[in-house]
């Protein structure tokens, strides 16, 4: 075998590696969490939401985050101004949204906290107007006359292209080029004896 045949078979070796090389990205995910409302004030004044004990709350977005194998996430993600991540939670049909969080504009905005795949902590925090809403790890209030609890969380990820790196190209157009002219010396080589 001579030496244009070895490079050859390298180069093609190299080149299937780099195209089979897994390329570190974060994975999108979209999210669902509900939450059951443990307390509400149904005989008295009816609390901010109009929530009543035993209903169901939820908050829905879409984040990007490196969390680790799919279905083991762990990590913490922000909303926060400049995140790109999304979310809405529906209060009995008053929405509250990513922005309207104390911290939003600071860069802290609420967050989601994960381990082993399981939610451990959510916050969103809005108190500046009323009415008002917390949530600090697995529990949420209207800082008057309702309590509830985060009761469970799915996450579905979104496929996602995995780009080609500009270096795999490069290679390859080399690879091309270096047949080319290993062709055309061969080519070349058999024309010069037939003479």
């Amino acid at each position: 075998m001579n030496i244009l045949h070895k490079t050859f078979s390298g180069l093609v070796v190299t080149l299937a590696l780099l195209f089979t090389m897994p390329v570190a990205q974060a994975a999108t995910y979209n999210f669902t969490i509900t939450g059951d409302v443990l307390a509400g004030d149904e005989l008295g004044s009816p609390n901010a939401y109009n929530l009543t004990f035993g209903e169901t709350i939820t908050a829905t977005g879409t984040f990007s985050a490196n969390l680790g194998t799919i279905g083991n996430e762990t990590g913490t993600i922000f909303f926060a101004t400049g995140s790109g991540n999304t979310m809405t939670i529906d209060l009995n049909g008053t929405f509250l949204f990513a922005a309207d969080d104390n911290g939003y504009g600071t860069g802290a905005g609420p967050s989601l906290t994960f381990s082993a795949g399981s939610l451990t902590d959510f916050d969103f925090l809005k108190n500046i107007n009323t009415p008002v809403f917390s949530s600090y790890f697995l529990f949420f209030d209207d800082q008057d006359q309702m309590f509830g609890q985060w009761t469970n969380a799915s996450l579905t990820v979104v496929p996602t292209v995995v780009p080609v790196p500009a270096a795999v190209w490069l290679f390859g157009s080399g690879l091309v080029s270096l047949i080319a002219i290993g062709r055309r010396k061969k080519f070349s080589a058999r024309n010069s004896t037939n003479v």
